[in-house]
């Protein structure tokens, strides 16, 4: 059914474009897509319930920051995303040109959009202002990394090349040392496990090595495999299909952008937290749909007899921790294949965090009442106006699993790259799920078209300098439009995972439908493709702007909305900007709030991004009640 879909889709863009795409019919409910997981997963794990269990506990744990503060769910505690509101202010990959406001800076509502334009309907109407900045995350501040305190979970630290002062240009307050933002918004980690590749960019591989977000690119990637027979131990590489989330994963946790001081790798994680007790910083709900069984009733964390190093005894196969001694004169085991652990249990964890049960799902498993008019009038829009030719399938988003290899992994398709019709004439090949839509200038962003350390990080350029992917080739001069081209995101719960784009540069869905309905903000030539002109339809039109709105909010599913299980989490430390300064140790001094641990059956429920920006550092605070 799906490579059908498709196909129908594909037919309708290169023959009309996205204004008529007659013939396509409402995707099907988002429970009747397979989950996609690595088909030689029990090479690795042994039992898939406590690995899930503790990826949960590791993508919750702010003991993984180098500063006991900073989780993976820092910037994705709000639907999978990131919704604090002061010190989120960052530059684009390239800044040229730009500048950054303050650091600290307090975001409000009429700060929204970045770019405003006298007349919103008008994209050649008068700009009124224009910063170039992003609305993105802040992680860390920057400090060099020294060591680990063995048996403490405190990490060593000391001042950039031994000063005390800032060494960052940009995010400093008069010298002292401040925590960075990122150059992208944080997306939504809920129902990423679809994806084919993760980041905006597509630089999260399919394809996991174990060690790091490159794949098969990194020759040099290899983890450690003990024969218990012959007590041998020998480097192998590895390569597990269909584990973006595992790649993308690996990442953070020792970027020192994002949750890690500078020159720590993961078997220094890894020496860290194997000793650990799970969240032992942080209180469990004891009805967490996961963790609830380990939660020690008595205090913080998990009960004092389960460790990290527990868990990954329990979780993995033997081979690939079980042998005596350091496997290099510096770490064990265990150490050295930290990433592999933490990649494979946090891809785990996120696979569980599918919101299959919104309003929409219903409808479109038979139910006609759960939809109402004016929402099925916004169905019939959102196919009628194209949107349906970029977020496809019951996923709503581009660059699926199964849009690029098909849902089965034993007969994969190959549908690495497509062909679509550009505004300027012709044709171009594109990465299947990134697309230029004229957000920002391409050269602020190349996304798609930038490089990682192993060449392009897009498959057609890739293919275009001689590569073959699932057998698809390129000819050197075939055309490929890939520079600017940002991963299309899903659309489900899209109500609340503000701010929108990879920029963050807007607050509301109003703002990104008047954004589309506009023809979008720059024509961004030779990579702009057929489809993005003014879609009539919407433009001025408040009636189908409703319509269409309405529609969009049909994809939040409830459990998500209120927290219900598999999407309740433990408590924990919001890092909200700074409060004062430490003028004697030369850095800002964090602006805290405790977010409460939620258990199975849920709470308050999450508000939309701008209701988020009106009550500021109030809603986190009552939050933190």
């Amino acid at each position: 059914m799906r490579v059908s879909m498709v196909l129908i889709i594909a037919t309708a863009f290169l023959a009309q474009g996205p204004a008529t795409a007659v013939g396509v019919d409402p995707p099907p409910a988002l429970d009747q897509q397979p989950v996609p997981l690595p088909p030689d997963l029990s090479e690795y794990v042994a039992n898939p319930r406590l690995a899930k269990i503790l990826g949960k506990a590791l993508f919750w744990d702010m003991q993984v920051g180098s500063d006991n503060q900073m989780a993976c769910a820092t910037c994705h505690f709000h639907a999978g995303a990131d919704a604090r509101v002061r010190n989120q202010l960052g530059l684009p990959e390239n800044p040229a040109g730009v500048t950054l406001r303050r650091v600290n800076y307090p975001l409000y509502p009429g700060a929204f959009p970045l770019r405003q334009l006298e007349d919103p309907t008008d994209r050649d109407s008068r700009v009124i202002t224009d910063s170039g900045e992003v609305v993105s995350s802040q992680g860390m501040s920057l400090w060099d990394f020294t060591g680990v305190v063995p048996g403490t979970g405190f990490e060593l630290r000391t001042g950039v090349n031994g000063k005390l002062e800032s060494c960052d240009p940009i995010f400093n307050y008069q010298g002292l040392v401040t925590r960075r933002a990122q150059t992208r918004n944080a997306p939504t980690v809920i129902n990423a496990v679809f994806s084919h590749r993760l980041f905006h960019d597509g630089r999260a591989r399919s394809t996991f090595n174990g060690v790091d977000r490159h794949g098969i690119e990194n020759l040099n990637a290899k983890v450690w495999q003990w024969n218990p027979g012959s007590n041998q131990l020998t480097q192998v590489s590895i390569a597990i299909e269909r584990a973006a989330l595992a790649s993308q994963a690996v990442t953070p946790p020792v970027s020192q952008n994002e949750m890690s001081w500078i020159g720590k790798t993961f078997p220094d994680l890894g020496s860290k937290m194997l000793t650990l007790i799970p969240l032992a910083r942080q209180e469990i709900h004891p009805d967490d749909s996961l963790l609830g069984r380990y939660a020690n009733r008595n205090g913080r964390g998990f009960i004092p007899s389960v460790s990290y190093s527990t868990l990954v005894r329990r979780a993995f196969h033997r081979k690939w921790w079980g042998a005596s001694g350091l496997v290099d004169g510096q770490y064990t085991q265990m150490e050295a294949n930290y990433s592999l652990f933490f990649g494979l249990a946090v891809m785990l964890y996120e696979s569980t965090l599918v919101s299959d049960d919104s309003p929409y799902d219903q409808f479109a498993n038979g139910n006609n009442n759960a939809l109402t008019a004016q929402e099925q009038q916004g169905l019939q829009l959102f196919i009628n106006t194209g949107c349906i030719n970029c977020h496809s399938g019951p996923e709503f988003g581009g660059g699926t699993v199964a849009d690029v290899l098909g849902n089965d992994s034993a007969n994969p398709i190959a549908n690495y790259v497509i062909q679509v019709p550009m505004a300027d004439g012709g044709t171009a090949w594109i990465d299947n799920g990134f697309v230029n839509i004229g957000l920002r200038p391409t050269s602020e962003d190349l996304g798609a078209g930038g490089n990682n350390p192993f060449g392009p990080i897009s498959f057609a350029q890739r293919m275009r300098n001689g590569a073959s992917f699932g057998g698809q080739t390129l000819a050197p001069s075939a055309r490929i439009a890939i520079d600017g081209a940002i991963r299309t995101p899903s659309l489900r719960n899209v109500e609340l995972t503000g701010p929108y784009f990879h920029t963050g540069s807007m607050k509301s869905l109003e703002e990104v439908v008047q954004f589309y309905a506009r023809g979008t903000d720059f024509d961004n030539m030779p990579n702009r493709p057929v489809g993005l002109d003014e879609l009539t339809d919407l433009n001025g039109n408040p009636t189908n702007t409703a319509a269409l709105i309405a529609f969009l909010k049909t994809l939040t599913d409830d459990r998500v909305r209120y927290r219900k299980a598999p999407f309740d989490h433990p408590q924990l430390l919001m890092i909200d900007g700074h409060r004062g300064y430490d003028w004697g140790n030369r850095y800002a001094l964090d602006w805290n709030h405790w977010m409460p641990a939620v258990g199975s059956d849920g709470s308050s429920a999450l508000k939309p991004y701008d209701i988020v920006l009106t009550y500021g550092r109030l809603q986190l605070a009552q939050e933190a009640d």
